[in-house]
Parts: C-alpha cells; sequence; structure tokens
C-alpha cells in the first residue's frame, strides 16, 4: 500500500528501500559519531522511505517482521550502522 500525504492529498514515492531506522532510547548527541553511542539504541528495523513529490515530507514504512538489531546484541547494532552508513535514519522513542 503506498502513503498518501495528508498536506497535500498525493500519493508519495517511494525514494528509499531498505534504510536502517535506529530506535532510540534517548535523543542522538550530534557532536559525537553514532557508533560511540551503541548504549542509546535500543533496536534497528529495515523499511522503506516514501516523500511526498510536492512538499517533500518523509514517511518511513513497511518495517519488517521484526529487528534487525536489538541492544542486547550491540556488535549487531554496530554491524546494521556500519553496512549501510547512508541509509541510517535515527528516531527517538521515550
Amino acid at each position: 500500500m503506498t502513503p498518501v500525504c495528508l498536506n497535500c492529498g498525493t500519493m508519495m514515492k517511494c525514494t528509499k528501500t531498505g534504510a536502517r531506522l535506529f530506535e532510540c532510547k534517548a535523543p542522538m548527541m550530534p557532536e559525537m559519531p553514532p557508533t560511540d553511542q551503541i548504549g542509546n539504541i535500543r533496536a534497528v528495523w529495515a523499511a522503506d522511505v516514501f516523500t511526498c513529490p510536492d512538499c517533500r515530507a518523509e514517511v518511513a514504512t513497511h518495517f519488517g517482521a521484526g529487528p534487525l538489531a536489538e541492544e542486547f546484541r550491540p556488535d549487531s547494532i554496530k554491524q546494521a550502522y556500519d553496512a549501510y552508513p547512508e541509509k541510517a535514519f535515527f528516531v527517538c522513542r521515550p
């Protein structure tokens, strides 16, 4: 199912597949590299990013059945980041 932008009423377009969504316990500190903040990450999810062609709003959707990595395996979180740093998105869920 394709997301629809509620601002524009336009069908969004998939602009990135296999994005890595890093679910954080607290906001990331921009002055530190993500690999130094592994303890702040709960889980890593694969998702697709859709963008509105009109207003450029973005959403992440089409998550997999389970996380790619979880906090009890910090090595897998680092591997998920190192494999695709250009596909990394960080979100805070308190």
